[in-house]
Order: structure tokens, then C-alpha cells, then sequence
């Protein structure tokens, strides 16, 4: 019999709140940080976007400024992950981060200057002071997907015995002129001018993962139980040339609500990564339609990007910590549903339910 896999702490730094519990409430509370920003677009008109305003990043660990090609964006990553780890600490005293695995999700490695792993890695040691144990440790870079696709690994490694504690997280920001730069020439950045755009954001999130069995004995309050995760591949991407079919998400759904632990489940939320463009909503709509005997009827949907922006490679993760909050404070139980698409292909998907829950 596999593991019962739980989330057992969670640390955010959002735009709309530098803690899980902050970032929690204001989207339960409707609260965005995404507006008109002093960035035009090719129609001269103010692109919309939510960042983190900068004075609230801790500023940059001494160590760093001997590093040779630091982005003024992977400083805010670096920022954003040190907010979010010091969040997750203070929930949980007992972590030792030199001792547990890290699965760390990254932007995809296109675009100008990207985001090295190790580098990466390396670089977060010295904003944090921790050191981050190397075996077991590996990156995930595969855009909105690659939250969920670090979880996957997490919890595969969990409910199969080969770990008992793992630290899953994502990080992503698009604050970037460069990056902006190249979304406007291909005409999505959400302007007055343009409204099937989306407004570029940027966040972290931390997740602990252990079996029941570690969590029975820990000081690590349990919040959510994941009950699967799945991925999969749709090759009418933004990048291809084929059209969209929608059978990349709906197949991945289809693969997790067939897990032993999710047959029988109907999701009474989904948190999608669905950030204002179009194309996104139609490949829902036949992700749903093939799946809509595990949904509850009149199920509530969630799209948080229009909270604090699209948060790239750390939106899936994001939504996922958004579930364990929820539960954690008795206001959900789930089940809940928490999907990503990646531009170029990447799907992902996981099941959560409250820990209190018994299968």
C-alpha cells in the first residue's frame, strides 16, 4: 500500500502577500496588485502587470555582488525565494533544509539571459545563509508547469517509500524588460488596446511534503493530503504550428482522476493557470467536457492570476499552497482540482483534499 502524502507547510511571497497566509486572504478577499504599470507597449498604450514593489524584497546578501552576470530579475527571484523559505520556517521550526531534498521548479530556459539551475542554486545559498542538501536535489524547468511537475516528483518519491520528506518549490517573475520586450512583439501584454493579453507577475512558493507516517510524528501541522498528480504533453502548443486540441490537458486529467486514491473523487474547486488569454479557456473547455463526470456539479473555479498576475513557472505550485492554506484554516476540504499549461507543452495536474479527510 503507497503513503499517504501530505503537505505540511507552506510559504509564499506574492504580489498580493508576502506570507502564504497574506497572499491567502487577499485572493479570498478579491484584493489584486495588478494595474497599470509606467511600461508601454508597441501602441504606446500602459501595460498591465503586478510585481512585488521592490522596497519590500530583502535586499541582495553581500556574497552575491562578487557574482559576475546577476540579473536585476534573478535578484527578485532570489528575493521572493528568501521571503518564502523564512515564511515556511516560521510554520515550521524544525525544517533543516541541508537535510531534505529540494525539487525546484524554473522558468523555461528560452528567452535572453535565462535562469541557470545551479547557478541558481548556488546563488540562493548565499541570499539565505542555508545550505540546501545536494542529493536528491533537481530542477524543473518547464514553464506554469513545472510547480506541479516538481510536486509529481515529490510525491511519486513519497508515496512510493523511497523518501519520507521532501521540500518542493517554484519561483518565477516576469519583471524583465527583455522578457516583457518579447511578449509585446508577439501582442500578449494585456493593454486597453489588447485584451486577449495577459498581465506578466511574478511569485514563489514553498511546499513541505511528508508520509503521514513522519507527520504523525512532527511538529509540522498536516493541511492537505495529495491524493495524485499527472503530467502531460499537448503538441498544439503556443510554439508549434498544429492547432490546439485541448487533448494534452484533457488527457492528463483523464490519468489523474484514474489514480488508485482519485477514482471515485469529483473536485468541488479548480485552480487554474488561466491568465486572460483565450486560448487558454478553449483548451479548458474540452479538458472539461472529457471530464466532467469528476466534477462536482456548480463547482467553484479560481483564477488567481488575476489576482497577482501570471506568476510563470511558480503559478501551478501557487495554486497548490492556495488548497493547503485553505484547508489548513477549516475554510475547504476539498476535493480540489489544481491544473497548469505551459506555452510550449508542458500540462500538469494534482488532487488535493483536506488531511482530515479519510479515503
Amino acid at each position: 500500500m503507497s503513503a499517504r502524502v501530505l503537505i505540511t507547510g507552506a510559504g509564499m511571497a506574492t504580489p498580493v502577500g508576502l506570507s502564504a497566509l497574506e497572499t491567502f486572504a487577499s485572493v479570498r478577499s478579491g484584493v489584486t496588485r495588478v494595474d497599470e504599470q509606467a511600461v508601454l507597449d508597441r501602441s504606446l498604450e500602459p501595460v498591465y502587470m503586478g510585481f512585488v514593489p521592490g522596497d519590500a524584497l530583502p535586499s541582495a546578501a553581500e556574497k552575491l555582488s562578487g557574482e559576475a552576470r546577476v540579473t536585476s530579475r534573478e535578484l527578485r527571484m532570489l528575493g521572493l525565494c528568501a521571503l518564502a523559505i523564512e515564511d515556511l520556517l516560521t510554520a515550521c521550526e524544525e525544517l533543516p533544509p541541508d537535510r531534505i531534498p529540494l525539487l525546484l521548479a524554473l522558468p523555461e530556459p528560452d528567452g535572453p539571459l535565462p535562469v541557470e539551475p545551479e547557478q541558481f542554486l548556488r546563488r540562493l545559498e548565499m541570499q539565505t545563509g542555508r545550505a540546501f542538501v545536494k542529493q536528491g536535489t533537481a530542477c524543473f524547468r518547464a514553464g506554469r508547469a513545472a510547480g506541479i511537475e516538481a510536486l509529481a516528483e515529490g510525491w511519486r518519491r513519497l508515496s512510493e517509500g523511497e523518501s519520507a520528506v521532501v521540500l518542493v518549490a517554484a519561483v518565477d517573475s516576469y519583471c524583465d524588460l527583455r522578457r516583457i520586450a518579447a511578449l509585446d512583439l508577439q501582442r500578449r501584454l494585456k493593454s486597453e488596446s489588447n485584451r486577449d493579453g495577459f498581465t506578466p507577475g511574478e511569485g514563489a512558493c514553498f511546499l513541505l511534503l511528508m508520509t503521514d507516517e513522519l507527520a504523525s510524528r512532527s511538529s509540522c501541522a498536516p493541511q492537505a493530503e495529495i491524493l495524485g498528480v499527472a503530467t502531460g504533453l499537448e503538441t498544439g502548443h503556443l510554439g508549434s504550428d498544429k492547432p490546439c486540441t485541448g487533448d494534452g490537458l484533457a488527457s492528463t486529467l483523464q490519468a489523474l482522476f484514474a489514480l488508485p486514491a482519485a477514482q471515485g473523487v469529483r473536485a468541488a474547486q479548480v485552480y487554474s493557470t488561466m491568465n486572460g488569454e483565450h486560448h487558454w479557456a478553449k483548451e479548458w473547455g474540452v479538458a472539461y467536457l472529457r471530464n466532467a463526470e469528476s466534477m462536482e456539479p456548480g463547482f467553484t473555479m479560481h483564477h488567481t492570476a488575476e489576482f497577482h498576475g501570471d506568476a510563470g513557472a511558480a503559478s501551478g505550485l501557487i495554486g497548490c499552497g492556495l488548497v493547503a492554506m485553505g484547508c489548513r484554516l477549516g475554510l475547504d476540504e476539498g476535493p480540489a482540482l489544481v491544473y497548469a499549461s505551459s506555452d510550449h507543452g508542458h500540462r500538469s495536474a494534482a488532487l488535493l483534499r483536506s488531511f482530515r479527510s479519510t479515503r
